[in-house]
């Protein structure tokens, strides 16, 4: 196995995926819903209609208040009340709409992003961290599901309310209406600031809560060795700092915000007792009427709220950009394990492999595979050897295609495997890791992954030939018995025993085992290693092994070191010649000899 790569930072890709292509693919989510965008602009042109009638309302009973009779009273107070039951249904309508949409863009975006995790090289994008990529999906998601609903049900409407109360003080008193522009820059901008202050610090919560996040996934995951190694105060001291940084970006999040709605109130305040004076101005010095001040201090009050709303929707909207960008990036991560265009079906496998200098290396880092050219004949038992590093992992890699070659070809029965769809090759292709995934769930639900139809019968086979059914009839509900997560539970030997059960489940015409025995012992080994030789005589397998059986059962072997094929040959050839397949076999013969070395 070669060692672990470093990780790349998990900012990167978000920092060149500017705002506008942000917008861009939110644009092209909600155009799909273009009915319920309409209606919800109906009911919001409604809505806004309802409030400024507010406007001629107020002049008009401040007419009838100079000459008030009983029925001028019931009219003014059945208007006011119909209008604000009216503004009221229709806003009901407008946050449904809104939330229609925003729901069902949020639920596509999460969808479509995961449906492209699921395509990603797998070699190349180890970077990526399950617990971040969680949050992303989840938390992320909720915030910009938020905000949509906010601009559909908040900035919208209130944008338009602003924009008549603004053409409808100019059209009552001009000089009044440019005393209230006076102050709407300095509002503005107070708004704009507090937005972009937030929109950082959004950013650097949404970090924050994915490495409290991926602390929490990795040390739990690895309990065991964190035990074994005594290092529970450093995993609680890391965490607890993790934690720490997520509180101090929430709090100068919630302080900011918290300052917000005071200052831009205190500032509308200003202003409109500004705009009061000029107008109590105005009728000292006889230009303007009472009732023409009181229309215009609706107006103006109408637009009060509205203002708070826009600022605290574009606060909002700063913190879901933060985290679209975190969303967004992940549709544009690659490379992704695609077919070619045109690609034809399978039909009919052989077995039949070939490499033609395939060259391989991580993103940044130095060569793993060189020239490496290969021929592996249908029905051939191959054995891949070699130091640790040498590359041995990445050509069982390639040759199941979680991967593609930097350069180079990689066929099967002569069609290039990117020639062929994924589904099709992952059927007559599997790979046995030497640390295999089992899922939480039953055995026969582990089991039947890559064939869900698979009949106990079938099960109990594959369990034989894996040498797993004597450890699975002795469990408490034996197929049905719930395996943990990762395996929990379970002995390493028992789930890499389970992983080649599932592989064989399968039958796939080509089976790649890489250190797939590792955890077994000698006695199990031997008996699995006869039942596989038997089983898979004339069909294609490959196996990565240390071990000097596997490797002398072999019909053939490959020595790689460097990155480079430095031997290959039947195993007695090999064996018989001073050379790296010489010195693997003497050294691990003298390791089983002396395990304690």
């Amino acid at each position: 196995m070669e060692p672990p790569r470093p990780r790349p930072e998990p900012d990167h890709a978000e920092e060149g995926l500017a705002a506008p292509a942000v917008l861009s693919i939110v644009a092209a989510y909600l155009r799909p819903h273009a009915r319920w965008l309409c209606l919800a602009a109906a009911l919001v042109v409604g809505g806004t209609a309802a409030a400024a009638a507010m406007v001629p309302l107020a002049r008009g009973a401040a007419e009838a208040f100079s000459a008030l009779t009983l029925r001028d009273l019931n009219l003014v107070v059945a208007g006011a009340v119909g209008l604000f039951a009216l503004r009221g249904a229709l806003s009901f309508g407008q946050a449904v709409a809104s939330s229609h949409v925003a729901l069902a863009v949020t639920a596509q975006l999460r969808e479509d992003a995961f449906a492209r995790l699921l395509q990603l090289d797998e070699v190349r994008t180890r970077g990526l961290r399950p617990a971040e990529l969680t949050t992303r999906l989840t938390t992320d998601l909720d915030r910009l599901r938020e905000a949509l609903a906010a601009v559909l049900a908040e900035l919208v409407p209130s944008i338009l309310i602003i924009a008549y109360a603004l053409g409808s003080v100019f059209v009552l008193n001009w000089r009044l209406a440019l005393a209230t522009l006076i102050g709407a820059p300095i509002v503005g901008f107070a708004i704009a600031r507090f937005g972009h202050q937030l929109h950082a610090l959004a950013g650097e919560g949404q970090a924050r809560v994915a490495e409290v996040a991926v602390r929490t996934q990795e040390t739990l995951t690895a309990l065991g060795l964190v035990r074994a190694f005594g290092r529970e105060a450093e995993e609680l001291e890391r965490f607890v700092k993790a934690s720490q940084d997520h509180r101090q970006a929430l709090w100068r999040a919630a302080w900011l915000g918290a300052a917000q709605s005071p200052v831009v109130a205190t500032l509308q305040a200003a202003a409109l007792g500004g705009v009061l004076w000029v107008g109590g101005w105005e009728i000292l010095e006889g230009r303007l009427q009472p009732p023409d001040l009181l229309a215009f201090a609706a107006a103006i009050g109408i637009a009060v709220d509205p203002t708070l709303a826009v600022s605290h929707a574009w606060s909002r909207i700063q913190v879901a950009l933060a985290s679209a960008r975190r969303v967004c990036v992940l549709l544009t991560v690659g490379p992704l394990l695609q077919a070619d265009p045109g690609a034809a079906q399978l039909g009919p496998v052989s077995g039949g492999l070939t490499l033609t200098e395939v060259d391989f290396a991580y993103p940044g880092g130095p060569p793993v595979l060189e020239r490496v050219s290969l021929v592996v004949p249908p029905g051939e038992h191959l054995a891949v050897a070699g130091r640790s590093g040498s590359g041995k992992s990445t050509l069982a890699a390639l040759l199941v295609r979680l991967t593609d070659p930097s350069g180079g070809e990689v066929a099967l029965d002569g069609r290039r495997l990117s020639g062929i769809r994924p589904a099709e090759l992952r059927r007559a292709v599997a790979l046995v890791p030497q640390h295999p995934m089992l899922f939480a769930a039953t055995v026969a639900q582990n089991l039947r992954f890559g064939w869900p139809g698979a009949s106990e019968a079938e099960l109990w086979r594959v369990l034989r030939l894996a040498q797993a059914e004597a450890f699975v009839r002795a469990l408490p509900e034996g197929l049905e018995t719930i395996v943990g997560e990762g395996g929990a539970g379970l002995s390493g030997g028992q789930c890499q025993r389970l992983a080649i059960a599932r592989a064989l489940l399968v039958d796939p015409v080509v089976l790649v085992l890489d250190e797939a025995t590792s955890a077994l012992d000698p006695a199990t080994d031997a008996a699995l290693r006869e039942a596989l030789r038997l089983h898979r005589a004339g069909r294609t397998t490959i196996w990565v092994a240390h071990r000097s059986a596997w490797l002398e059962q072999a019909d053939r072997v490959v020595v790689l070191d460097g990155g480079r094929i430095v031997q290959a040959g039947p195993p007695a050839h090999l064996r018989a010649r001073e050379g790296p397949y010489r010195r693997l076999l003497l050294a691990a013969r003298d390791l089983h000899r002396h395990p304690e070395r």
